[in-house]
Order: structure tokens, then sequence, then C-alpha cells
């Protein structure tokens, strides 16, 4: 049931992050939805679901992973549009904000840059080796 309403909000946000550019009024209006269907889901987990989901943080990290993703390839299309329509000082300075996006999420995302997985795959390696 999660995972439904996971996957819908990251659709209904990827639709009003590409068209935010060309239609602004989209961005009101996902941010009133976004807002409305917080306060129903909070009000829902508090009386009507009372268990919390046993997904271990799994489910988190995806959707992270995909909001970060809905958001680079909305920078790389914004990108592309200005190179397209020859107005190269928004590209650059698009550009520069795609890089320090990339660098936001490689130094501040834990999953990118933790190295705890990387060791733990490591043994996880060596002990079927040793078997």
């Amino acid at each position: 049931m999660y995972g439904y309403h996971y996957a819908s909000m990251l659709t209904i946000f990827g639709i009003c992050i590409f068209f935010s550019s060309t239609v602004p009024l989209v961005s009101l209006a996902s941010a009133f939805y976004a807002g409305m269907k917080h306060f129903v889901d909070a009000l829902n987990l508090i009386t009507v679901h009372r268990k919390e989901i046993d997904s271990c943080g799994h489910l988190i990290d995806i959707t992270t992973n995909s909001a970060l993703l809905f958001v680079v390839l909305y920078q790389m299309s914004m990108i592309a549009f200005f190179m397209i329509t020859e107005r190269q000082e928004e590209a650059l300075y698009c550009t520069l904000i795609f890089i320090l996006s990339i660098l936001y999420i490689a130094f501040t995302y834990p999953d990118v840059n933790s190295t705890n997985l990387f060791e733990a795959e490591d043994e996880k390696f060596n002990v079927d080796d040793e078997n």
C-alpha cells in the first residue's frame, strides 16, 4: 500500500518538476497538493494506520533516490533547452547549479559516500570465498 502511494507521489512530483518552468501555476498547485497530501497522510498514520512501516529504511532511500534523479534530469533538460535556444549565459548558470547539486549529492547523501556499505560487501564476499 505504501509503495503505491510513494510511486504516485513521485510521479506527480516528476510531472510538476518538468512542467513548472513552462507553466508557473503548476508550482503553486503542486505545493498545495503536496501540503494537503502530507496533512492527510499524517492524520491517517496517527489515527488509522498505527503500525509503523516495516521497510527497514529501504523505502525512504528509494524515494529519495528517485526524487534526486528527477531533479538532476530536470537540470539536464534545462541545460539542453538553453543550449538549443542559444542562451549561453543561462546554460552556463544551469551547468554551475548542476555541478553544485551533483557535488552536494556526492558529499552529503550517506548512501553515495558511505564506506561502510563497501566494507560490508567486501566482508560478505570474503566470507563467501572462504566457504
